[in-house]
C-alpha cells in the first residue's frame, strides 16, 4: 500500500501514454492513461522481488499499440505492446502479466459502461 500512495502517479495521477500508428509516426494519447510503480526490493510478494509495475488503460474505442517504460531491457528503454480497445494491461519487469481482453466478456463479474456527453 505505500508503495501506491507514495508512487509519483498515485492514484488520479496517471502519467501520459505514448501511442505509435502502424506508419511509424507517434503521439500522447487523450484516452489512455498509465501508472508505473517502482517496488522497494526489500518488499517481497509470494517470495518474489517485484521491482517495475506498470498498469495501462485504453478507453480508446479502437486497437492502439502504447510505448510502456522498461528498466529491464539491456538493448531498449522501452517496450510496445498491443491493446484492445478499452482494455488494460499489466506489465511486471518487463514481462505482460495480464490482459484484459483476454477474458471472455461472459465471465465478467462487471460490464463497463461510458457516459455519453451531450
Amino acid at each position: 500500500a505505500t508503495t501506491l500512495l507514495k508512487s509519483e502517479t498515485q492514484v488520479g495521477k496517471a502519467k501520459n501514454v505514448t501511442i505509435i500508428y502502424d506508419n511509424g509516426n507517434k503521439t500522447v494519447g487523450t484516452k489512455q492513461r498509465m501508472f508505473e510503480y517502482f517496488v522497494d526490493e526489500t518488499k517481497q510478494i509470494s517470495g518474489i522481488n517485484y521491482k517495475h509495475v506498470v498498469f495501462v488503460e485504453n478507453d480508446a474505442d479502437e486497437k492502439i499499440s502504447v510505448q510502456v517504460p522498461s528498466h529491464h531491457q539491456k538493448d531498449s528503454k522501452t517496450l510496445i505492446f498491443s491493446m484492445a480497445p478499452f482494455s488494460a494491461i499489466l506489465v511486471v519487469d518487463g514481462l505482460l502479466e495480464f490482459d484484459s481482453h483476454s477474458i471472455d466478456p461472459q465471465f465478467m463479474s462487471f460490464q463497463r459502461e461510458f457516459a455519453h456527453g451531450s
